[in-house]
């Protein structure tokens, strides 16, 4: 008996996935390999979610203790020495973020150009990401203080400044000081040199 079976040269993309699908062992090739590209997915977002929490974490805990620092320079130096620490602090190669503002808003120290002044209204932590401009290294010589409402403070006001804005994501911690200061820390997530 002869088959009457069409030749495979001959058969359409089409045919021949049909004629591939029926068989077992193309079926369950495909499923392990669904399985292993969800499982493999699921592999590396709980890889980044287990790295952006000890990151994290990490982050907190050098703020914490540089805030407690400078909590204890405030309290055996006054403001004046406080504005000292922060200044050698912000001009180190890799430095956090730092702001020391008056108690009317006047800022006295740090190497923050440009901030969102909701940031500064309360004592927290920031876990959001926030647009800030750095100070240049040439212009974090002593400034005359600025205030913290100040229009270079402000989101909207590109005309003081002509460097292009960036959205950073940082964390940052404000405390409210006893003289009235407020004191802001933070470590920026774009910059991951400075997690060594």
């Amino acid at each position: 008996m002869v088959s009457v079976e069409p030749e495979r040269s001959k058969l359409g993309i089409g045919q021949r996935l049909r004629m591939m699908w029926r068989m077992t062992s193309f079926r369950l090739t495909l499923i392990f390999l669904g399985v292993f590209l969800i499982f493999s997915l699921a592999l590396v977002v709980v890889s980044i979610k287990t790295v952006n929490t000890v990151i994290q974490r990490e982050a907190r805990a050098i703020i914490n203790e540089e805030m407690q620092m400078l909590r204890r320079v405030n309290r055996r130096g006054g403001l004046p020495l406080l504005v000292r620490a922060v200044e050698n602090r912000s001009r180190a190669p890799g430095a956090s973020l730092y702001l020391v503002v008056g108690p009317s808003n006047e800022v006295f120290a740090g190497n923050i150009k440009r901030l969102p002044t909701e940031v500064l209204q309360k004592s927290h932590w920031i876990n959001i990401p926030f647009q800030y401009e750095l100070l240049d290294i040439a212009q974090r010589r002593r400034p005359p203080p600025r205030r913290a409402d100040d229009q270079r403070f402000d989101d909207d006001a590109d005309t003081l400044i002509n460097a292009p804005k960036k959205r950073r994501t940082a964390i940052a911690r404000v405390v409210f000081l006893e003289n009235g200061a407020r004191l802001l820390v933070g470590r920026d997530f774009g910059q991951p040199q400075r997690f060594r």
